[in-house]
């Protein structure tokens, strides 16, 4: 049986208007801890949404809360700018601790547009790896 594996959970929101409150339930697989070592995000104006280089990168004006239930606690004091825990695609943010989500547990997320003119369209990754659960011994 598989010890470990590379794995990114991912969120897509798009077409998020201005002044949008956009909830997030990440499910965690069942048959597997996760442990988050980086994250990153892309995003883009909905209006213009082609020819995507590297130098038409955006800085959303876009605040993230995360509360995962294993703890119920947030993962931080109050809703951050999303480039605050999030870097930009090729340079991903580097947790300074692994977080480690227990199988089956859920982080409820908050995403809020501040843009008073753009639509987004936004994706965020959770970088890290599935430590799958060893089956119980005699079992």
């Amino acid at each position: 049986m598989r010890q470990d594996e590379f794995f990114t959970y991912s969120g897509s929101f798009l077409n998020m208007a201005p002044a949008a409150v956009v909830p997030w339930v990440l499910q965690f697989d069942a048959s597997s801890d996760f442990i988050w070592y980086y994250a990153a995000y892309t995003a883009y104006n909905h209006a213009a949404n082609t020819g995507w280089t590297n130098s038409n990168f955006l800085v959303p004006a876009i605040t993230i809360l995360m509360t995962p239930s294993d703890t119920s606690s947030q993962l931080m004091n109050q809703a951050l700018p999303l480039t605050h825990l999030f870097g930009q695609q090729g340079t991903p943010f580097v947790l300074p601790v692994p977080r480690k989500f227990p199988a089956r547990s859920v982080v409820t997320c908050s995403l809020v547009n501040l843009d008073s003119a753009t639509t987004y369209d936004l994706y965020i990754s959770l970088i890290g790896r599935k430590s799958f659960l060893q089956p119980a011994a005699g079992a």
